[in-house]
């Protein structure tokens, strides 16, 4: 077959001669290495091809490292999708190679080919929807068209979603020599962009056509067949590397954004790269947002895989609430039910119910066993994935392996320069290693990068705490004040930062009425309660918290709760949301309220079973943090503290049993306590001073937080 001029599969022709792949009569972008490994696939398709095959073949002999050809094959397999039933075009077979697999034809072939009507991996569908009766569909692919009856194929006449040309970026310094850096602007941009979830990107050799000519969006759109245009111009000035950039709808040539970077030239690689960076990061969530609209526009009751993904990814960067959470698992569940191997979608999935785990203090065992063997199904999908990789961490980082996970973010950032979820990653991991230096390196980095993402103003406060923690109170103070007036409700721990940065920069007046202010929302806080939950054993040694929790004393916080504070409220018999901060009755029905000065006793004469923060401890104590998280019988914490109970007590359901937390704050100790009555224990003592009221009273505990 050698001798023929192309080949023919699926969807697709291979052009050995002109160096392009065409899909549906369109160009699909490579890069050479690529191309010339899947023309060696292809002509070889009757046989394996083995792994020192391709490295001569693609390499001409020269060493390279294996996980090299493991970026190609992920690279063809993102371009190429699955055949017509599902399969990959190139399978692996350990330990020997490669082989390409489905029929191949030359261009003399009369033979039609049927489009596969989804493609799998990142679906790259258009606009028009082609219906063919399911008689007819059934007599032109066979008896397997029965799986897929009632599905649509895509249209060749129409722009793919998120399809985007790079033009040339024009060099406007007075010496021409400084055209290379407009053309590695170009170049890497190119690269980055067609990184992002769902993108198709016209290759640079393409867009060159276009270099110096003058031409409107629509003639280059109308050329491509794309539906937008980036374009820019490239400026030295003395020390100074100035950038701009639009990007302009091909269809309408309508500017849709536009941005002026600017940037020293003394480390001119450095420079080069964090403006791609920031240009790739701001189009991220400015096009993922003009897609979401788009497609609720144009089909909103109709949506296939990718208008789901983008209308949750769109939905989860503008909000992160609960509701907002659950709407987009909705989205993303129904994205995956109709592409199962769509990376994306599997990826942003794990993402969400990762993040519960710190934002909204809801995960369990379920969840994350499902967002582990989603994380595992897209990496095996795209070994190569970026998102992928930072999932992984994030499991890590979870399990309290928090060293692990950030090379597990590194390598997320090495697959991908752009991804935020690992820079935050990084920051919580450094964070609970008690390095605030890191966590204020990658809040840097991620704020950069992400202009447009509606995140941001959420990370200027996790750069005032980071900046606190580093002893930095002047520099935390205007971080802290930028993410108060970026948000209409901030959030506590900043308002709390904001009064121990005034007080540690001498403003006691402005961090006491601060703390006036505060204690109305927010009432009978105490510094202790604060340190622990600041975080790890290795973040309370930190001095930059000591000098804060200091500021928040000044201000006029107390340092201990008062263990009698009596807020009225009725005692309910059923489970309450687990809210580590809402004030707590003064009994559990069913159970006999203690206090501190009956503790000596009941130490050595029950079972202690603490669910607070882990700061203050009795010596002997059972320490189950997770009990207190959780507002159902039915959930899965029911069983585990059956479990971890019985086991304590000797299977015993008549041991006298006091259940504690951190505090008088905090309904996880007094649901803790329903829970005990529901699985058959009747000696239940009910000490809601728990670990703070302890620790008031200098008795004698243990710090059982972790060191991550």
């Amino acid at each position: 077959m050698d001798s023929v001029s192309s080949y023919r599969f699926s969807r697709f022709e291979l052009d050995p001669v002109g160096g392009i792949l065409l899909r549906d009569a369109r160009q699909t972008p490579l890069n050479p290495r690529a191309f010339r490994l899947l023309e060696l696939l292809v002509k070889n398709h009757d046989r394996l091809v083995t792994k020192d095959e391709i490295m001569d073949h693609v390499w001409g002999g020269v060493f390279v490292e294996e996980n090299n050809l493991a970026v190609q094959i992920s690279t063809l397999r993102k371009a190429l999708g699955n055949g017509p039933h599902g399969q990959p075009f190139i399978v692996n077979v350990p330990g020997q190679g490669y082989r390409f697999v489905g029929p191949v034809g030359d261009s003399e072939d009369e033979k039609p080919e049927i489009a596969d009507p989804v493609v799998s991996g990142t679906p790259k569908g258009t606009g028009k929807r082609h219906w063919l009766p399911a008689t007819a569909l059934a007599a032109a692919i066979g008896g397997a068209a029965a799986l897929i009856l009632g599905q649509y194929w895509m249209g060749a006449d129409q722009p793919q979603r998120l399809s985007i040309v790079v033009m040339p970026f024009r060099n406007l310094s007075i010496d021409p020599d400084q055209a290379y850096l407009a053309d590695a602007v170009s170049d890497d941009l190119t690269t980055d962009l067609a990184r992002l979830p769902g993108s198709f990107v016209i290759s640079r050799e393409s867009a060159n056509t276009y270099r110096d000519k003058t031409t409107t969006a629509q003639d280059v759109g109308r050329k491509f067949n794309v539906r937008y245009m980036l374009e820019g111009s490239v400026r030295g000035a003395d020390d100074r590397l100035l950038v701009n950039a639009q990007l302009i709808d091909a269809g309408t040539g309508a500017h849709l954004w536009a941005e002026r970077f600017d940037t020293t030239r003394t480390a001119m690689g450095r420079a080069q790269e964090e403006i791609v960076r920031r240009i790739a990061g701001a189009l991220n969530f400015r096009l993922v947002r003009i897609e979401s609209d788009r497609s609720l526009a144009q089909r909103p009751q109709d949506p296939d895989a990718m208008d789901l993904f983008f209308r949750a990814r769109s939905m989860l960067d503008r909000d992160r609430s609960p509701q907002s959470m659950d709407v987009a698992q909705k989205l993303l569940e129904q994205a995956i039910t109709l592409q199962p191997s769509f990376v994306d979608a599997l990826n942003q999935l794990s993402w969400l119910l990762l993040r519960r785990e710190f934002e909204l203090d809801s995960m369990n065992a379920e969840d994350l066993a499902r967002a582990e063997a989603l994380t595992d199904q897209a990496r095996a999908l795209d070994p190569q994935n970026g998102m992928s990789a930072a999932n992984e961490g994030m499991l890590l980082l979870i399990n309290g392996h928090c060293q692990e996970a950030i090379s597990g973010f590194q390598l997320a950032m090495s697959l991908d320069p752009s991804n935020l979820a690992a820079r935050d990653g990084i920051s919580l991991c450094n964070g609970m290693l008690g390095r605030p230096d890191g966590m204020i390196d990658a809040l840097h980095e991620a704020i950069a990068l992400s202009p447009e993402d509606p995140q941001t103003k959420d990370r200027y406060g996790h750069l005032g705490m980071a900046l606190l923690l580093a002893d930095r109170p002047g520099e935390a103070l205007e971080w802290l004040l930028k993410a108060e007036a970026a948000q209409a409700q901030p959030a506590e721990k900043y308002q709390r930062g904001l009064i121990e940065a005034y007080a540690q920069i001498g403003q006691l007046p402005k961090a006491r009425e601060k703390f006036a202010a505060y204690q109305l929302r927010w009432p009978r806080r105490s510094v202790w309660r604060e340190s622990c939950y600041a975080g790890s054993k290795a973040t309370s040694a930190l001095p930059g918290l000591r000098h804060a929790l200091t500021g928040l004393l000044a201000a006029g916080m107390p340092e201990f709760a008062d263990e009698s504070a009596d807020d009225g409220i009725a005692p309910p018999s059923t489970l309450q949301p687990a809210d580590l901060y809402a004030a707590t009755p003064l009994a559990v029905p069913g159970a006999e309220t203690v206090r501190t000065t009956d503790m000596p006793g009941l130490i050595t004469a029950t079972l202690i079973l603490d669910v607070g923060c882990g700061g203050a401890v009795p010596p002997g104590a059972l320490f189950l943090p997770w009990a207190e998280d959780g507002d159902r019988l039915d959930d899965e914490i029911q069983p585990r503290l059956a479990k971890e109970i019985d086991m304590a007590a000797g299977g015993d359901r008549q041991k006298p049993i006091v259940v504690m937390g951190a505090g008088i704050h905090g309904w996880g100790p007094y649901n803790t306590v329903l829970r005990l009555e529901a699985l058959g224990y009747r000696k239940l003592y009910w000490y809601r001073g728990g670990e703070e009221a302890l620790a008031a009273a200098q008795m004698a505990t243990e710090d059982r937080r972790s060191n991550y």
